[in-house]
């Protein structure tokens, strides 16, 4: 598995990164300034969300590199997929409810916060 090295190309805008000693890629930084747009957009429609301003996350993007960025987004995708198998869950038991198995359960699920069913 070749190993990322990002590497900052200052006269062009792109990240040079490279895949192993013969291969070079270059990303342009606006996928950068998109992602860093649409997570602020995220915060602000998200109830209790932290919202640091653009440039500190711009700073986190320049301080960590790629194998960490790698991680945290397959720690948010872990974390996504078990909210939706709770949502799942959920649907599951007032389904039952309605046809009257666990009847007080599917009425407690039911009324927890931020309830999307």
């Amino acid at each position: 598995m070749p190993v990322l090295v990002a590497l900052l190309d200052a006269k062009s805008a792109f990240d040079v990164v490279n895949l192993n000693s013969l291969h070079r890629i270059r990303i342009n930084q606006d996928v950068r300034t998109r992602t860093v747009t649409l997570y602020l957009k995220y915060c602000e429609e998200t109830p209790n969300a932290d919202i640091l301003s653009e440039r500190t996350y711009m700073r986190l993007f320049e301080a960590i590199g790629p194998n960490v960025r790698k991680s945290m987004k397959d720690l948010d995708n872990f974390a996504a997929d078990g909210s939706q198998a709770f949502d799942n869950l959920k649907s599951v038991v007032v389904t039952l409810g309605k046809g009257g198995k666990g009847q007080e359960c599917a009425e407690k699920i039911s009324s927890w916060k931020g309830s999307s069913i």
